[in-house]
């Protein structure tokens, strides 16, 4: 039992998956430790039979006594999903179009079904590769079209067709351009959500959605995140989970160290109230998103390319051609969707 006791000491600091299936076994590497002390006192007081039970069983005791803080009854975990993502979603539920189906991270479809009663483009008991792939494609883009052709071609074609249109093929790139320029279509059914919850995952999708098939790699990008105090009118002092810690000048658009800002953007209630641009070749840019108390923010500092994607031209900053989306809903700094209008010609949503 050794290797047993080893893997649920490890499901302690392991992945939080790892430690759903093997955290009981902590309790039997406990268990037969404890047993095999417990026989080996026994057996040393075995002339004293009373003496050596009354050990075995206080040992059991005191065992069970130290562990109860860190079991299911001493310790109260917070909900994994927040209460004011449950509210978003239910009231994202009375503005859905009829017959809904929701194009979002594939980690949350159950979620999604469960609250919405809609149906999910990418089920969350069995999440297939190529529509992970095609929507982390879609919110890595630059192109606001490139998101509508992808959900209209989910919408239009069945998964057995899209599997064959792309597996086993000697060029993977060109077969995924080859599907994206298929003839297509959207009912104006599917909505897209996105999530605070997204923003930690995003330098996935991200590097998913831009894979190079030819190099087998992908650009390595995301949102770096800080917390950040005004220190005067037009300054600003962060530090991010990290310890980093740096400055923003917000008048000469500058970094502590000499950085320049391309733009800096302050977004009130999902909306952009205030855009400065500074250096127009500079490379990063930093959104601010005012918090509690007053004079603090959330400081998300960007790259060009990540500032371009839809996930933050939608999710952060609320911009989006209303001509390709409109917006069902928001709950600021928790959750947006988008319903993704429908083409002159009609498509049946495939959501599983």
């Amino acid at each position: 039992l050794f290797p047993v006791a080893i893997l649920g000491l490890y499901a302690l600091v392991g992945p939080r998956r790892f430690g759903i299936f093997l955290a009981p076994l902590v309790g039997i590497g406990w268990g037969f430790a404890l047993h095999a002390l417990a026989a080996r006192w026994r057996s040393s007081f075995e002339s004293r039979r009373r003496v050596a039970d009354a050990v075995a069983y206080l040992t059991a005791i005191g065992g069970a006594a130290l562990l109860l803080g860190h079991s299911g009854f001493g310790v109260s975990l917070k909900p994994s999903v927040g209460v004011p993502l449950i509210a978003s979603l239910q009231r994202l539920a009375q503005t859905l179009p009829p017959r809904p189906a929701l194009f979002a991270n594939w980690g949350q479809g159950y979620l999604l079904s469960d609250v919405t009663g809609a149906a999910t483009l990418n089920d969350g008991e069995a999440p297939d590769p190529l529509v992970h792939y095609l929507f982390a494609r879609a919110i890595a883009s630059p192109d606001p079209r490139e998101l509508q052709q992808i959900v209209s071609v989910l919408s239009t074609y069945g998964r057995s067709e899209l599997h064959a249109a792309l597996d086993d093929r000697p060029d993977p790139q060109a077969a995924v351009d080859a599907l994206l320029r298929r003839s297509a279509a959207t009912d104006g059914n599917v909505a897209l959500v996105l999530m605070e919850g997204d923003l930690i995952p995003f330098p996935i999708f991200f590097r998913t959605g831009g894979w190079d098939f030819a190099s087998e790699s992908g650009p390595i990008d995301g949102f770096r995140t800080s917390h950040c105090n005004r220190i005067g009118k037009y300054a600003l002092r962060c530090a991010n989970s990290a310890g980093s810690r740096f400055e923003v000048d917000l008048r000469k658009g500058r970094l502590s160290g000499g950085t320049r800002l391309r733009r800096v953007l302050e977004i009130r209630d999902g909306v952009v109230v205030r855009e400065t641009e500074h250096a127009p070749g500079a490379s990063r840019s930093l959104e601010l998103i005012p918090g509690e108390p007053p004079g603090s923010f959330t400081a998300y500092l960007v790259s060009e390319r990540v500032f371009q994607s839809n996930f933050n031209q939608l999710y952060v900053l609320g911009r989006f051609d209303p001509a390709l989306f409109e917006e069902i809903h928001l709950t600021p700094s928790v959750m947006r969707a988008f319903r993704i209008l429908a083409h002159e010609q009609g498509g049946v949503s495939n959501a599983q």
